[in-house]
């Protein structure tokens, strides 16, 4: 399975090579403060990578989102299991 993944990468980055290569060519990218001349491997580089950082932030909020509900339910989980083994094992009143 590891050799599998480890091709799939080589070729993924030799796929992104290629096409690095082939899109060299300067282009024009308009934003709100101007425009910029920039190539395009670049632009489509940093478009990726803005886009990774923004999933990842919104990942991260989630996963603590999730963490905190299994917590809460792992203790009310903790809680009933007290409360069922009381009623197994009643304590002897004297």
């Amino acid at each position: 399975m590891r050799m599998v993944v480890s091709l799939l990468l080589i070729v993924a980055f030799g796929l992104g090579l290629i096409l690095s290569y082939f899109n060299w060519t300067p282009v024009t990218f308009n934003y709100l403060a101007g425009r910029v001349d920039v190539p395009l491997i670049a632009l489509l580089l940093s478009a990726f990578a803005l886009g990774t950082l923004v999933m990842g932030v919104l990942s991260l909020e989630r996963f603590w989102k999730l963490k905190r509900e299994s917590r809460r339910l792992q203790r009310q989980l903790r809680d009933a299991e007290t409360e069922l083994s009381h009623f197994r094992h009643p304590a002897k009143d004297a």
